[in-house]
């Protein structure tokens, strides 16, 4: 699992760069990771998903059954591997410098309005 965990990380964070993101902090298997535009959280949501099918997994996740290889009845592959759960929020961002982490922090003031207002 730890192998497993070290892929999860770097892709998160490999895909977090390619699509102009700040990794503003790591809790556990969770990442909180802002970016400029929704566009380009959504993207980075599709990238991960669409990459987490063909990622090199190690052969004891694809052996337990959440990991095993899932494919819709025309052959379309829907699971593989490791499953993750995102969301993306959108709305004015509340940050300040963190003394601790010595970068910036962003917290929890989040605007969620229906679809139509994106």
């Amino acid at each position: 699992m730890i192998e497993a965990m070290k892929l999860h990380d770097d892709m998160i964070r490999g895909l977090t760069v390619a699509n102009e993101g700040y990794e503003v902090k790591q809790n556990g298997d969770g990442f909180t990771i802002a970016f400029a535009t929704a566009t380009s959280a959504v993207q980075f949501c599709l990238d991960v998903q669409e990459k987490l099918l063909d990622e090199h997994w190690p052969k004891e996740i694809l052996k337990l059954p959440p990991g095993q290889e899932t494919k819709d009845p025309e052959g379309h592959v829907l699971f593989r591997g490791l499953q993750l759960r995102m969301s993306a929020h959108w709305g004015e961002p509340v940050s300040k410098w963190n003394e601790v982490i010595q970068r910036m922090d962003y917290l929890a003031r989040w605007s969620i309005g229906p679809l139509d207002s994106f």
